[in-house]
């Protein structure tokens, strides 16, 4: 009996690391999707503004022919 308590507490202390790791792993994804949600939002805005500043160098070249 000695030795299934045992075992019963070594399979206790695996299980409970275990579910703390999984823990730490969802921790580790909430950040990692908080922080690809930013950079998706972050590039986004970069590519409006180079949008814009093609539109305007386009305009400007329009405007501007060459002498």
């Amino acid at each position: 009996m000695d030795r299934v308590e045992g075992n019963l507490d070594r399979l206790v202390g695996v299980v409970t690391t275990l579910a703390e790791s999984v823990v730490r792993m969802s921790e580790t994804i909430i950040r990692l999707e908080e922080g690809q949600r930013r950079l998706e939002e972050g590039q986004r805005h970069n590519d409006e503004a180079i949008g814009v500043l093609v539109r305007m160098m386009d305009e400007w070249i329009r405007n501007n022919p060459r002498q």
